[in-house]
């Protein structure tokens, strides 16, 4: 199935700006049943995005220009509009031993 191009950009980012979205980049690679893990309902994959890179590295990645709010999408599939202060932590706790490998 093929989805058209613009069905993947957010309609209030603006027209020649990109998607507008940005992955979590702290949960790429990782198994959501690794230690340190959170539970897939509290892992944020997805969101409203302003940088270019189109990966959230930290909190000032991601844009809430929905009212305050930004569009957030979930392991387990739910998506929410939250503030800020109402998304979980973007990168996971890693069990202390894995704290100490490069």
């Amino acid at each position: 199935m093929s989805l058209p191009p613009r069905v993947l950009s957010c309609p209030e980012y603006g027209t020649n700006r990109g998607s507008g979205y940005a992955y979590n980049a702290h949960v790429g690679g990782r198994s959501l049943n690794e230690p340190g893990m959170p539970k897939p309902q509290n892992v944020p994959v997805i969101a409203d995005s302003k940088t270019p890179t189109h990966l959230l590295q930290s909190y000032t990645d991601i844009d809430p220009r929905h009212n305050g709010k930004a569009t957030v999408g979930f392991a387990d599939g739910h998506v929410l509009q939250l503030p800020l202060t109402g998304i979980s932590k973007l990168q996971p706790e890693l069990p202390p031993a894995e704290q100490n490998h490069p």
